[in-house]
């Protein structure tokens, strides 16, 4: 009996201790745990989801942010050599300044060849990836013989590369650049190249397709090329049959005969290898100085019979080619087609049905003018749409906006309803229209968080109404009809005067607002004063993006420098963003 009572003290003592020692490592882990923002793991996580310009600013934190993201920023931010210069993006390049993102040394192209080729340093263990050489010669004769180093050196490392107005002295060198220096190469762009002695080979018909002899690149996966109607060296079978996983291709510049012979070359490698170039992307716009009368016979015909699985098409069809091919184009591609991209000149009849019963299912996105259709009716065959960007092609130019009937045309019982629309959160107008279209568009399509049209104060009035969860707005104001009454809903008579209550809504009802940018096409400054800062953009918690032109006085100027991050107030007239996907 004392020997059982024994066994259970010793057990209890023994079971105390191991719950003290318990305790005891438990309160240690408590005291020497790593915070979640010091943990490597989280951390690096992190620096892979982040976009480049908050990275930018996280790897600045710390010597330990600095050091775990030091590799998604190699990998992440384009280098451009201009001469002998070293510049860190190409914004920083077109700034004509170092980049404002980057602590490390600008270097020299001697200095940064010798920095990849050592081992010790940490340009060879996490080395750039991406690169853009603005007009360089592709001779050692240029950069003392350096041109041949940088690609030994780095050829192998680069997966993504711009040359911008190269200059190839001969074919072999072209050939050599594309198909040979860049073996681990995923996207390659060529602009304004200077190939003008020779002329592309024609490609016959019934040419047999023939397996390249250097080898194919598995890697390549984009090929952008702006010929600016310069032949090319070598034949596209010759260039399409090394690069066989292509699923990208963008001519821009390209005359008739180079795309009849690049789709050619794309129906031989595939008869013979269906699994081959399965093109998800192609961009044929060709953007020529003008409209494209109609799209060419045998263009069309290429298309429908390689009836490749894209999920991207961006073309000019053309001012009189005939409803009929556009509803064969987008039947053979609807199963797939994400992103429609369409420009038509402006001489052209919009279609009265498109897209002519084609159920678009797949489709989330078109970009156009105002000639691809007469009304908004095809929002019922585009159940998935997200962005809906219908622009005019003179991107304003200092011009009053043309004026649009698309949605005066619009039957309400054609858009209205639960599932027409509802995903559609992006919307971009560049023509003028009524209050009551505005009206109209905010009833339609309740979800718009990005958007970009001409506003005057009531229809600037009426998106704040209705589009609360607005998150981003271009505001094109050509006519200067956007004034401190439709910022802040508020009549302000005088200095000497307290402002009334606000008597509509303003934009300070738009507590998603992160992004305002008004252009204006005139040479003068908008009518926006103190008061919009004040009453109005001052009072926006979550505003972190201002441009307008305006002559508001140095104090409330400086308060909208203190409280947004990126303000940019011009006191003369301010120039939009040519680049269409700045706000899309």
């Amino acid at each position: 009996m004392q020997s059982v009572k024994k066994f259970k003290t010793k057990r209890s003592a023994q079971s105390s201790k191991s719950e003290m020692s318990e305790s005891e490592n438990s309160d240690h882990r408590l005291h020497h745990e790593v915070p979640p923002m010091e943990n490597p793991v989280i951390l690096s996580r992190l620096f892979e989801l982040c976009p480049l310009k908050e990275l930018a600013k996280f790897r600045l934190v710390c010597k330990q942010w600095y050091s775990l993201s030091l590799a998604n920023w190699r990998s992440s931010m384009q280098l451009v050599f201009l001469g002998d210069t070293i510049f860190t993006n190409i914004d920083s390049f077109l700034d004509k300044s170092a980049s404002a993102y980057d602590t490390e040394e600008i270097l020299t192209l001697r200095k940064f060849i010798a920095h990849v080729e050592d081992e010790k340093n940490d340009c060879f263990q996490k080395p750039y990836r991406r690169f853009c050489l603005k007009e360089w010669n592709m001779t050692d004769k240029y950069k003392n013989g350096f041109v041949q180093a940088f690609f030994t050196t780095c050829g192998p490392l680069i997966a993504d590369l711009e040359l911008l107005e190269p200059n190839f002295y001969e074919p072999s060198t072209f050939r050599k650049v594309l198909f040979t220096t860049f073996p681990n190469l995923q996207s390659l762009t060529i602009e304004d190249h200077q190939l003008s002695l020779w002329n592309e080979n024609p490609l016959p018909e019934g040419k047999e397709y023939e397996a390249p002899k250097e080898g194919e690149h598995l890697v390549l996966k984009k090929l952008h090329f702006d010929l600016n109607h310069e032949p090319l060296p070598v034949s596209w079978l010759d260039i399409l049959s090394r690069f066989p996983n292509l699923e990208n291709i963008r001519l821009y510049n390209a005359d008739r005969e180079q795309i009849e012979n690049m789709l050619k070359a794309i129906k031989i490698i595939r008869k013979k290898h269906k699994s081959k170039l399965t093109l998800k992307h192609l961009d044929i716009l060709s953007a020529d100085l003008y409209a494209q009368d109609e799209l060419h016979q045998s263009i069309y015909e290429l298309i429908q019979e390689l009836k490749l699985p894209l999920q991207t098409l961006t073309i000019d069809l053309g001012i009189s080619t005939s409803g009929n091919i556009v509803h064969d184009i987008l039947e053979t591609h609807h199963k797939t087609l994400k992103k429609l991209d369409v420009y038509r000149g402006p001489r052209a009849k919009p279609f009265l049905e498109f897209p002519f019963g084609v159920n678009l299912e797949a489709l989330q996105a078109i970009s156009c003018t105002d000639r691809l259709f007469m009304n908004l009716h095809f929002m019922k065959l585009t159940p998935n749409l997200k962005r809906l960007l219908i622009f005019d092609a003179s991107e304003g130019n200092g011009h009053p906006f043309l004026e649009s009937e698309i949605v005066r045309n619009t039957f309400p019982s054609a858009v209205e309803g639960p599932e027409v629309g509802k995903f559609l959160t992006e919307f971009r107008f560049d023509y003028k229209c009524s209050k009551e279209d505005v009206k109209n568009l905010t009833i339609w399509f309740p979800n718009i968080k990005k958007l970009r049209m001409p506003l005057d104060n009531d229809q600037f009035s009426k998106i704040c109404k209705r589009w609360r969860d607005l998150e981003e707005i271009m505001i094109l104001d050509h006519g200067n009809e956007m004034t401190d009454y439709g910022i802040t809903g508020r009549v302000l008579p005088c200095e000497n005067y307290q402002p009334m209550l606000r008597i509509r809504p303003n934009i300070t009802d738009l507590t998603k607002l992160r992004r305002f940018k008004m252009s204006n096409g005139t040479i003068l400054p908008s009518k926006l004063m103190d008061n919009s800062a004040i009453h109005g953009f001052l009072l926006c918690q979550h505003l972190q993006v201002l441009e307008i032109a305006s002559q508001m006085k140095d104090q409330a100027r400086n308060e909208l420098f203190a409280k947004i991050p990126n303000c940019n107030i011009r006191r003369s007239r301010y120039y939009p963003d040519s680049d269409p996907e700045d706000l899309d």
